[in-house]
């Protein structure tokens, strides 16, 4: 008698790690939360931690141990992105699973998830930016997603900087007048002279409070502010310029694209690209399928089914997570 499948997804990110055990019939068994898995921002031992937590509570919720699972998937920040970190990602998941398991970046398995039959794009743009995308080969590529110094093009990051940058020309006269943007910037700072927030712009938070700005500028072109606009234009150009270039890499159009981060919480950017998107036959906007989570799962079954199995297993999936 065969013995039935399970199936581990660990979803990694820079907040928060979610793990998922699914049985080979496509039930969730069990999940397990825990916190950051970003080895750049947050202590190897800490990071070790959170992913054991979030295992061993999917784990256990799901009655079984690691060494009944049939195959595992984790995506984690900044895998496959900078030389000489994949060693130390895979020490400290092999830890915990060290048999039958595959790392990726964690924005694969939004791709997977978005897309788990056939091409097609993700798009994320959250406190940094990055594209993902598959073709009918189901052959990856990535483009930008190159951190906060070197890239990221269109992030909050981005977004916030540009902010900052400017109203900091409005405080010193290099902008002659002071417009909306930086009187809500200070507003949501909480500060009385503008010079008080240089003090969290560097240090271990200061990504993501820089970050943070963008929620302001996004608000400040929602209240009329045309400074605070072209700041969204700028940021939006250089996302579109990313789309188009993925465009050059899959052959077959259209193409679909689905979005992802808080980036596009902002209603102005979020329309915008939209509209571009509906303006093209080269792309069609779509909502991502499943999430992250089940992502990595799908990518666990692929590893053991044949073509004939893994549609079936596919087709389940979609229609239990859609029920």
């Amino acid at each position: 008698m065969a013995l039935p499948d399970f199936f581990l997804g660990v979803d990694g990110g820079g907040t928060k790690t979610f793990a998922a055990v699914y049985s080979g019939t496509c039930k969730c068994l069990g999940t397990g939360l825990a916190g950051s898995a970003d080895i750049l921002n947050c202590p190897r031992k800490k990071v070790l931690e959170n992913l054991k937590n979030a295992v061993s509570k999917a784990l256990e919720t799901a009655k079984i141990t690691g060494d009944q699972l049939s195959f595992s998937y984790f995506g984690m920040p900044v895998f496959g992105d900078i030389p000489g970190i994949d060693p130390e990602i895979e020490r400290l998941v092999k830890e915990i699973i060290p048999e039958k398991v595959k790392i990726v970046n964690d924005v694969r398995l939004a791709l997977e998830g978005a897309h788990p039959i056939g091409a097609g794009i993700v798009l994320l743009a959250g406190t940094g930016a990055m594209l993902m995308a598959k073709n009918h080969k189901d052959e990856v590529f990535k483009l930008d997603g190159w951190g906060e110094h070197a890239g990221d093009m269109g992030s909050g990051y981005y977004i916030g900087k540009r902010a900052l940058q400017t109203v900091f020309k409005m405080y010193d006269g290099r902008i002659s007048k002071k417009t909306l943007l930086f009187d809500m910037i200070k507003e949501y700072a909480k500060v009385s002279d503008l010079r008080e927030i240089l003090v969290n712009c560097k240090g271990d938070n200061s990504r993501t409070y820089i970050s943070s700005f963008s929620k302001v500028v996004c608000e400040a072109s929602k209240a009329g502010d045309e400074v605070a606009t072209a700041i969204l234009d700028e940021a939006l150009k250089e996302l579109l310029i990313t789309l188009n270039t993925a465009k050059q890499k899959i052959h077959k159009i259209p193409i679909p694209v689905a979005v992802a981060g808080g980036i596009f919480n902002c209603e102005y950017i979020l329309e915008k690209l939209r509209a571009y998107i509906n303006k093209s036959e080269d792309f069609y906007v779509k909502a991502s399928t499943l999430p992250p989570h089940i992502g990595a799962v799908i990518l666990a079954a692929k590893e053991m089914y044949s073509e004939e199995r893994l549609s079936k297993f596919l087709q389940s999936i979609m229609l239990s997570e859609s029920a």
